[in-house]
């Protein structure tokens, strides 16, 4: 059965398609921990194209959200309602979050884009800017020289996991039990006894919070 991440996977496969998004925005998704390279390739054309394997996914989809096997062209419409379903109620929860929780950014297409507008960000908050997923742990003003990028502090960047496993982002908050894969490939489990911690290397450089996940 496809995830809600795999089926985002394909939103933006057919937004590449339609030319709305370029390869320039991928790879700067791709720079920030928002998607690796495999998803990159996947959604400018890559990966399996086996007719059978479409299929299986069409019908594992209509599984999920109850459409007909055979009505490819009505059960799009599904697809894309399904989808903005979970959107909407990915935003409702991170509206309601409050507390830092790093597992949140599966649903980082619910969250507002963050604008200059010299606004106030609330505290316990999530936003999106460029791609990126960032929780907002006290309240800042939106000024341009503000930016999520240029005030870590204000702004904790939050890669989005795959089957619950975090890509290794320089800056992202950690904490007890998260699991991170390092960029030699392997997967570290965060021992942090409580709070968060400013990652700012590879976790196979900070063994004192991070054991190998065998």
């Amino acid at each position: 059965m496809k995830t809600g991440v795999e089926l985002f996977l394909d939103y933006y496969k057919e937004r590449f398609a339609k030319g709305e998004v370029t390869e320039e925005q991928l790879s700067q998704m791709v720079s920030k921990g928002a998607l690796d390279e495999d998803e990159k390739a996947y959604i400018m054309g890559g990966g399996s194209s086996e007719l059978e394997g479409l299929r299986t996914f069409h019908s594992e989809v209509m599984g999920l959200i109850g459409g007909d096997d055979m009505d490819y062209k009505a059960d799009a419409e599904k697809v894309k309602k399904h989808f903005s379903s979970m959107v909407e109620a990915g935003g409702a929860l991170l509206d309601m979050a409050g507390a830092y929780n790093p597992l949140l950014a599966v649903f980082q297409y619910g969250a507002d884009a963050w604008v200059a507008d010299n606004g106030n960000q609330n505290a316990k908050t999530y936003v999106t800017y460029e791609g990126v997923f960032y929780y907002v742990p006290t309240a800042i003003q939106r000024f341009p020289h503000y930016k999520p990028t240029d005030t870590p502090n204000n702004y904790w960047p939050i890669p989005r996991p795959v089957a619950g496993v975090f890509p290794y982002l320089n800056g992202m908050m950690v904490v007890k039990d998260m699991l991170v894969k390092d960029p030699n490939g392997k997967t570290y489990l965060c021992t942090l006894p409580s709070g968060e911690y400013k990652l700012v290397n590879p976790p196979s450089e900070a063994a004192s919070i991070f054991t190998e996940k065998k």
